[in-house]
């Protein structure tokens, strides 16, 4: 390897982007572990000839090198899917840095409408939790138009903020109701549609969710229809649904939800509510419970945008004065054509066992 004799100082989107992949190199160093390059072949120096490269061709290089055995075996279209979360939070009795995903997973085709996604999540292995390392399993066939249908492990539509992937929900932690009815995996089948004023999600899982050495409930469903009566770039976007999931795991659940949606410009208002009789999240329980958020974010540009949420949750209807409700604000900032997201959140949460405040910092890696 040669010796550098003199250098630049590097860009601010090159310290980000290093700053941010020292924890992995450390936890997970997985240029070595998925291929089975020489340590000149992988050197940094060889992968950043251009100290002023574009963030983005920094990223293109490193997935190009990872994935090019990959492809070989595989076929063109198979890749290396690598991401994360680092987060930094602090408030009262709490400052820690965590680590709630690390995944690492293949993703290609089998046939022109087949394909396969593998994801595993590192980090849960760390934290000795096995069965909730496994993320999404899944074979999948776009042979119907406008329609996916999966087979394996995923997530089942309980709500819309407990089913999109963490990569993609705008606040660094889900709303309450979403964390206790939703956030969990489990196996089975599922379609999804997606029209010009409507998209649907029906499933029909084992009811394991994330226990898999034994099953003490039975099979679930789980649907939600979104409609969108109003798209125009005149008056904005609309969209409203509503959801059921319903099963039996030690306790029967049923758990209906309502969802609406408005974007105009640059601003997007979001509300989610749930009613559980009984649920089969994140927590199984028989208890009547009930939620709801609204969150509005404004896109101050492409890659920048503000948010604030207002999110109040009943665990238990037949309890009086028992409601927990968190204040949120928060700021986005993407990078690498928001391959990377910067976040940081301030939460007050006012609950029956007293009010705290907590700031959390969070560097994401998406795949």
């Amino acid at each position: 390897m040669k010796q550098l004799t003199m250098f630049k100082f590097a860009s601010p989107k090159t310290l980000l982007f290093s700053i941010f992949l020292l924890p992995f190199l450390i936890f997970g160093n997985y240029s070595y572990a998925v291929q089975e390059y020489s340590e000149e072949e992988t050197s940094i120096e060889r992968e950043e000839k251009d100290p002023n490269q574009p963030l983005e061709s920094q990223i293109e290089i490193i997935e190009h090198e990872l994935n090019e055995p990959i492809r070989g075996f595989l076929g063109e279209d198979a890749k290396i899917r690598i991401g994360g979360d680092m987060v930094y939070g602090t408030g009262d009795g709490a400052n820690q840095v965590y680590f709630p995903q690390f995944s690492v997973g293949l993703q290609g085709n089998i046939t022109e409408n087949n394909f396969f996604l593998i994801d595993w999540n590192i980090a849960n292995m760390w934290r000795g939790n096995f069965e909730q390392s496994m993320m999404d399993i899944t074979l999948r066939n776009e042979s119907i138009k406008n329609n996916k249908i999966y087979i394996g492990r995923m997530r089942p539509q309980v709500g819309i903020d407990g089913t999109v992937s963490s990569y993609h929900i705008p606040m660094i932690e889900r709303a309450q109701i979403s964390r206790t009815f939703a956030g969990v995996r489990d196996y089975g089948i599922k379609i999804n549609g997606d029209y010009k004023y409507a998209k649907y999600s029906f499933g029909l899982f084992n009811g394991f969710r994330n226990e898999l050495r034994h099953n003490p409930g039975s099979p679930d469903f789980s649907g939600m229809i979104v409609l969108i009566p109003m798209n125009s770039e005149k008056f904005g976007e609309f969209s409203i649904g509503g959801g059921y999931s319903t099963g039996k795991r030690y306790y029967s659940y049923n758990v209906l939800s309502s969802y609406a949606k408005y974007s105009y410009k640059k601003l997007d208002i979001e509300a989610e509510y749930m009613h559980a009789d009984g649920y089969n999240g994140e927590v199984n329980s028989p208890d009547k419970a009930q939620g709801f958020y609204i969150m509005p974010t404004y896109h101050l540009k492409d890659n920048i945008e503000i948010l604030a949420r207002y999110d109040v949750f009943d665990p238990n209807v037949n309890i009086g004065d028992n409601n927990s409700k968190e204040y949120s604000i928060g700021i986005n900032y993407y990078l690498a054509n928001r391959r990377i997201r910067l976040a940081t959140n301030y939460v007050y949460a006012d609950t029956p066992n007293g009010n705290s405040n907590r700031i959390m910092f969070m560097t994401q890696f998406r795949p």
